[in-house]
């Protein structure tokens, strides 16, 4: 396995998004558990430190576009067939962790799993520059865990949805847009 990331970040990525073993990853960078494990505690902290860094300016001055204001309403009134229909033809998604499919077709399936699940809202936001559905669940005032939502002018063009690795969102710092 090649990566053209530094040793830490990668091994970040492989093992707080994908979920790889600490084994599997000091195989593929033909290094040492040890030396993986000091490489994420380099990573994490990195992560950490650029959280930090972020002004509170920033974090008040939040703005999403009107597309995934809207998928957000959609989202938490349950209209599926409406979001459905904001997706583009070759929408992608990418439940990290477990599946990834093309297509409106096939993506438009996922909104069933939410049909299921009850007890959770979202709400619009930034983080590190890119717009997020922060989902939050009853009786919590932080975030679960996060959407990443990728429009195109008024549709979607992809989706990533961080569920499955709510842990990625511990030290993610979502500014969230202000009420109204």
């Amino acid at each position: 396995m090649t990566c053209s990331h530094t040793r830490a970040n990668c091994s970040g990525v492989l093992k707080d998004v994908l979920d790889y073993s600490l084994d599997d990853i000091a195989g593929w960078l033909a290094t040492t558990v040890p030396a993986v494990q000091a490489a994420l505690h380099r990573a994490r902290r990195g992560l950490s430190e650029r959280r930090l860094a972020t002004s509170e300016a920033e974090l008040d001055d939040v703005v999403v576009s009107p597309t995934l204001t809207r998928y957000a309403a959609l989202f938490n009134a349950h209209d599926w067939d409406a979001l459905r229909n904001l997706l583009v033809d070759d929408v992608r998604l990418d439940v990290v962790a477990r599946v990834s499919k093309g297509g409106r077709r096939e993506v438009g399936g996922y909104f069933g799993n939410y049909a299921k699940m009850s007890d959770w809202w979202v709400e619009p936001g930034v983080l590190e520059h890119r717009e997020v559905l922060a989902v939050f669940r009853a009786g919590s005032t932080r975030p679960a865990y996060f959407i990443e939502v990728a429009v195109d002018g008024e549709q979607v063009r992809s989706i990533r949805d961080f569920h499955h690795v709510p842990y990625v969102a511990n030290e993610a710092r979502v500014a969230l847009v202000p009420r109204v």
